[in-house]
């Protein structure tokens, strides 16, 4: 008998979100248990040494942040980081949404990713950008936004 792993979509939807929901508003931060499987897991563990894939890679000691390194991914993304992105943003959207309204940030997202990349899209084309050329989405968490574009050409800091 064979079995098929669901969906990735499928996995987050099967999340209880409630406690996942009240660890972000106590800790800023949740585990998300069982939604990739072990192979799922060593294919992207194994992925990190691939530079090809990446389009920059952040030494955190070169700018004071301690110890480590983390990478930005190159287009097109990787399906499994792609359906995970894509899955997670919805409720992910609702917690930002809630945690604005109670902040009086008249920010609101919108209800799936695919939305959320047309408004920034939209944006980007009405020259929202910061120095470097690069379109930034307004709204965003941190106070210069989200990347855009990702067509930079990769580079190490």
């Amino acid at each position: 008998m064979t079995t098929t792993t669901p969906s990735i979509r499928d996995r987050i939807a099967a999340l209880d979100w409630a406690p996942m929901t009240k660890d972000l508003d106590s800790f800023g931060c949740t585990i998300v248990k069982s939604v990739l499987t072990r192979e799922e897991c060593r294919s992207l563990a194994a992925m990190y040494e691939r530079d090809d894939i990446f389009r920059s890679t952040i030494v955190m000691a070169r700018h004071g942040f301690g110890r480590g390194e983390y990478k930005y991914w190159s287009y097109p993304l990787p399906e499994i980081v792609a359906g995970l992105r894509t899955a997670l943003y919805p409720p992910l959207a609702a917690v930002a949404n809630r945690w604005n309204q109670s902040m009086k940030i008249d920010v609101r997202y919108p209800e799936t990713h695919e939305e959320y990349l047309e408004r920034c899209q939209t944006l980007s084309h009405k020259s929202m950008a910061d120095p470097s050329g690069l379109p930034f989405c307004t709204g965003d968490s941190s106070s210069r936004g989200s990347r855009v574009n990702s067509s930079s050409k990769k580079t190490t800091d």
